[in-house]
């Protein structure tokens, strides 16, 4: 899920935005394992540029986006890259998941999960890893 954040957008709030997703899985009957929550800003060619509030309200909204996947019972991980945390939140130990999976986003080309580096949130391991375009450890 890659949520609508942003201050020139009109986003529905973080428990809408997952319920609209938990609905469509259920409508369409759709049993998915491990549904993955996208925590990292956009590209700065996107139309969409999320995550452009203060550092602190970055992470109130994530925490919220958070508190909304957890209450629907669904197993949930956040996809994220450790490079990029500094950028959206107050610090690289701003903590607002690390009890989820983590899927690492490390484009480094060294296909395993222990070469995982660039930690951040408080996590310390990876579940998943990003090591290169559309490649990924499981």
């Amino acid at each position: 899920m890659f949520p609508c954040t942003g201050s020139t957008h009109n986003c529905k709030s973080p428990t809408d935005q997952v319920a609209e997703v938990v609905n469509y899985l259920a409508a369409e009957s759709l049993e998915i394992k491990r549904l993955w929550f996208d925590l990292e800003p956009p590209a700065s060619n996107s139309p969409c540029q999320g995550w452009d509030f203060s550092k602190e309200r970055n992470a109130k909204l994530a925490r919220e986006f958070i508190a909304a996947i957890k209450a629907t019972g669904l197993e949930w991980g956040v996809y994220a890259n450790g490079n990029q945390w500094t950028a959206m939140f107050p610090s690289r130990d701003t903590d607002v998941a690390s009890d989820l999976p983590l899927w690492a986003v490390q484009w480094d080309g060294v296909a395993t999960i222990g070469s995982v580096k660039t930690f951040m949130g408080g996590w310390n391991k990876a579940f998943a890893k990003q090591y290169g375009m559309s490649k990924l450890i499981p």
